[in-house]
């Protein structure tokens, strides 16, 4: 889903040249850019808000996947020759504004997912790394991707009847954006799930989760040290904010479920640090 979420953003890639195309000076496309900025901003902010009201991570992706439907479709119908001011910016803004509500959440599932197999503790850190990397490599390709094969040759263009500027192949965009949102609609419905809330007891032990709180001993904290050793690593912190970084911004947004992890697991570490303080008290005694 990350290389889908790159490779459906860097459609950008086309357009500066495209605008010189359409007859847009350098000042026009820097204040279209920089307009870009704001939407981004704007979008951030609905998205947070959403998410603090308790909507699910899944109807965010969504909308934000049917907006690079709309917007890739747009582009490929309507980057043409006789494009008007919103026909051309009105794509961009769509994505620009659409991704603030896919990049948090997506990381927010991939964390939760990774946090609930108790296999997985002590390669938190790989995996958040592997989220990263995931987006590099869509950040690699899809530029090289879309100048050599998306972008239409302007002799092409000029000689033709079809005046679009984008080609055919464009439409991958609007193709990705379909396989993500139906392969969320069929996890949605035909995926099993625990009910929301219910952890299943694990055996207590240093490399994995333990009992409840509500079962388990008094102070004996519900994350291994492992666990949390790694959540708040740099490490991990940097890997985990260059996974929604958008156009060269690092998106700050953090969801509310990953506010409320971060919050228990610094709970735990606090519990973990008395109890190692305790033991220690015991061997000087």
């Amino acid at each position: 889903m990350n290389q889908s979420i790159k490779h459906n953003e860097r459609i950008i890639t086309a357009q500066a040249p495209v605008a010189r195309r359409l007859g847009w000076t350098p000042v026009e496309i820097s204040v279209m850019m920089a307009c870009q900025s704001g939407v981004i901003f704007a979008g951030m902010v609905i998205a947070m808000v959403l998410s603090f009201k308790n909507v699910p991570n899944q109807p965010m992706i969504i909308f934000g996947f049917v907006s690079f439907f709309l917007g890739g479709t747009s582009a490929y119908l309507l980057w043409v020759g006789e494009a008007t001011y919103w026909e051309f910016a009105g794509p961009a803004y769509l994505f620009f504004f659409s991704y603030p509500f896919i990049g948090p959440a997506v990381r927010s599932m991939f964390t939760k997912a990774i946090h609930d197999k108790p296999e997985l503790a002590g390669s938190h850190g790989i995996m958040q790394s592997l989220i990263q990397q995931a987006m590099n490599i869509g950040g690699l390709v899809s530029p090289i991707f879309v100048a050599s094969f998306v972008l239409r040759n302007p002799e092409d263009v000029d000689a033709g009847s079809n005046k679009k500027e984008l080609s055919a192949l464009s439409l991958y965009v609007p193709v990705l954006s379909a396989i993500v949102i139906a392969g969320l609609i069929y996890q949605s419905l035909f995926v099993e799930k625990a009910p929301s809330g219910e952890e299943k007891d694990a055996a207590t032990s240093e490399t994995s989760k333990l009992l409840s709180r509500s079962k388990a001993k008094k102070n004996v904290p519900r994350s291994s040290q492992i666990e949390i050793s790694e959540a708040f690593s740099r490490a991990s912190e940097v890997t985990r904010r260059q996974s929604v970084e958008c156009n060269g911004t690092t998106n700050p947004f953090d969801t509310k479920y990953e506010k409320e992890l971060r919050d228990r697991l610094w709970k735990d570490k606090m519990e973990w640090d008395e109890i190692s303080k305790e033991m220690d008290n015991d061997v000087e005694k």
